[in-house]
């Protein structure tokens, strides 16, 4: 497998050897190959909910160390390392009214083939360290997936709310500040991570397309 010619659907199939070549990648190269993350313009988010308005949008709350057919070995990890379901909970948001909001910057980008999601990440949740399979954008638009390699498929980060205290969240060896409305972009075969060790709800938009 090859990180720079692997199509989504192929990594999609092979997830413990792509995120291994990752990882020995990264060891390698540190962010010299794939660069670490970039803020590529702010946008205006027109709404001002508070933690508790949000908290009653979420709509899917996933825990990312329960076995799935497609992650079993990085769910093994994670629970070796101590890890479970309630401090990497993924609080998201998939109603589809939010899509509307980001049409906008997709078309901007010239991305015709994409989907959102938002996730809200309480106090006391973190995404442990980790590399981007794409898993949901090539099961949506499977064809595409067939034929992509990730270059060609950018992932972008719209931060719904300011940075505070204890908002974390690194690439690389670099950790990021923001502010609301920053859209930041990595490349997702480079390890990141992200936690929430403030008091207040850590909110962050996912657009995935091509």
């Amino acid at each position: 497998m090859d990180l720079d010619t692997v199509t989504l659907w192929e990594t999609l199939h092979n997830i413990t050897k792509f995120e291994k070549l990752c990882y020995e990648d990264y060891k390698k190269n540190g962010t010299s190959k794939y660069g670490s993350y970039s803020i590529v313009r702010n946008i205006d988010i027109p709404f001002n909910y508070t933690d508790e308005e949000w908290n009653l949008l979420v709509d899917d709350d996933r825990g990312i160390v329960s076995k799935n057919k497609f992650k079993k070995e990085q769910s093994a990890r994670y629970k070796e390392a101590g890890y479970n379901d309630e401090n990497t909970c993924l609080p998201a948001i998939m109603d589809t009214k939010f899509s509307t909001i980001f049409q906008e910057f997709a078309d901007k980008m010239g991305l015709k083939h994409w989907w959102s999601k938002i996730h809200v990440q309480k106090p006391g949740q973190m995404v442990p360290d980790h590399v981007d399979t794409m898993r949901s954008w090539s099961l949506k638009f499977p064809d595409l997936a067939k034929i992509k390699t990730h270059s060609e498929v950018p992932r972008f980060l719209i931060l719904l709310s300011d940075w505070n205290v204890g908002h974390f969240f690194s690439v690389g060896d670099r950790s990021v500040i923001w502010k609301k409305g920053d859209i930041l972009t990595c490349d997702h075969r480079m390890p990141h991570a992200t936690a929430n060790a403030g008091l207040s709800n850590k909110i962050i938009a996912l657009i995935e397309g091509c």
